[in-house]
């Protein structure tokens, strides 16, 4: 019987693909990274906690990676919002609840298209996820949030509007 533990396995494997790692993790650093979602208790991922298990998964993969904060929130955000979308460990984590107050994986594709949108008129240049720190990033995700209400969906799916965008 398929279970959560090994649903969480999959998805933190399959999150975290070689692309979105490039040129952003030391060699053998994408393992380290797949162990920590494949162990991550999104049990704590909750309505009243989710902020405070963003802070926390974030630290531990800065700790266990080496990679920046930006490239921390950028994989976890991946992660996190696969596992929304799989039936399985969103309905034992109860990950509906928490999913309009995910974020969006932010990288340099996703931060053009909020550019260009009317609402990241005024954003800053985009310079590099490893180079991002946590105003320039509130600043992106801030910019997220009024987009994704304009267009009714949740921060994490702006992802695909920007995704091989032409």
């Amino acid at each position: 019987m398929i279970n959560a533990n090994m649903m969480q396995r999959r998805t933190a494997n399959i999150a975290i693909g070689p692309s979105a790692a490039r040129s952003i993790l030391r060699q053998g650093a994408i393992q380290d990274l797949r162990l920590v979602f494949e162990t991550l208790d999104l049990s704590e991922f909750t309505r009243q906690g989710v902020d405070e298990a963003i802070i926390r998964a974030t630290d531990v993969i800065q700790q266990k990676t080496g990679c920046s904060f930006g490239a921390a929130r950028k994989f976890l955000s991946l992660f996190l919002r696969d596992a929304t979308h799989n039936y399985l460990l969103r309905q034992v984590y109860k990950l509906a609840d928490v999913e309009p107050l995910l974020e969006v994986p932010l990288d340099s594709h996703v931060a053009g298209y909020l550019r260009r949108e009317p609402e990241g008129a005024q954003l800053p240049r985009w310079v590099s996820i490893v180079g991002l720190d946590a105003q320039r990033y509130a600043e992106y995700q801030h910019v997220a949030s009024r987009i994704a209400e304009r267009k009714n969906v949740t921060r994490p799916d702006l992802d695909l509007f920007a995704w091989r965008q032409r």
